[in-house]
C-alpha cells in the first residue's frame, strides 16, 4: 500500500493561486456588489473609492497573512478589523481569468455597523461572469479542512 502523501500549508496556497489565479500578497481592489433591481442574480460591482485593497502576503512585515486564515471565522474577523469603517453593504475582491474565461471571485460577503453578517460559500448566478461554483477562499477554506494544515 502506498503513502499518502503529505500536504502542508504552502500546498494549499500553490494549489489556490494555480487553480483560483489568487495571489494572495497581491494587492487586489476591494469592491462593493449592486444589484440589479430586476434580476438579484446579476451583479454590478464598483471599486470602492479611495481605493481599499485585499492584500494577504505569506509573511507579512505587518498586519495579517494567509497563513493565519484558517476558516471563514478568521477571514471575517481580518475584515472587520481592516474594513470595518466601510459603509454598510455587500463586498468582494475578484481578478479576471483572462482570454474571456470569466473571473475568479475571492469571496462575498455583508458588512453591516463594522460586522460581518453574511458570508455566501456558493455562488448562485447564472451569468458566466459570476459563475464560479465556490469561492476562492472558501475552496482555500475547505482545502485547509481537508487537508488538516
Amino acid at each position: 500500500m502506498g503513502e499518502v502523501p503529505t500536504l502542508d500549508i504552502d500546498d494549499a496556497i500553490h494549489h489556490l493561486e494555480k487553480n483560483y489565479n489568487f495571489h494572495p500578497g497581491k494587492k487586489y481592489k476591494l469592491r462593493r456588489i449592486q444589484g440589479h433591481p430586476s434580476k438579484p442574480e446579476l451583479w454590478n460591482t464598483e471599486a470602492y473609492r479611495p481605493a481599499r485593497h485585499i492584500q494577504l502576503p505569506e509573511d507579512p512585515v505587518i498586519g495579517w497573512s494567509i497563513k493565519e486564515l484558517r476558516n471563514k471565522k478568521d477571514f471575517q474577523r481580518y475584515f472587520e478589523d481592516e474594513f470595518g469603517n466601510l459603509p454598510n453593504g455587500q463586498y468582494t475582491a475578484f481578478t479576471g481569468l483572462g482570454r474571456g474565461k470569466g473571473f475568479a471571485w475571492f469571496f462575498r460577503l455583508k458588512l453591516e455597523d463594522g460586522q460581518v453578517t453574511n458570508w455566501w460559500d456558493k455562488s448562485q448566478a447564472q451569468n458566466r461572469h459570476y459563475s464560479s461554483s465556490y469561492y476562492a477562499f472558501q475552496k482555500y477554506f475547505n482545502l485547509r479542512e481537508d487537508w488538516n494544515v
